[in-house]
């Protein structure tokens, strides 16, 4: 293989690699965030335990983001 083909690969890679931490994001959002603000509506469940929830739901999906950003913008 030439340098150039690994160079390709290795940038599909990473593509491929950020696309899928960035739909990990998005579901952790999904089941976390908007799991916890449905349950809290719909039943009656602690505030504690909704800002536990809700908090963790933010910081995971915020922290997979960032990691699937670094990974894209590395060179």
């Amino acid at each position: 293989m030439t340098l150039k083909e690994d160079r390709e690969r290795e940038k599909s890679r990473r593509e491929a690699l950020g696309k899928f931490l960035y739909n990990l994001a998005q579901t952790c959002f999904t089941a976390m965030v908007v799991g916890a603000v449905v349950t809290f509506f719909l039943s009656k469940v602690k505030t504690q335990i909704f800002i536990g929830l809700f908090g963790l739901g933010v910081v995971c999906t915020v922290a997979i983001a960032y990691v699937a950003n670094y990974i894209l913008k590395k060179k």
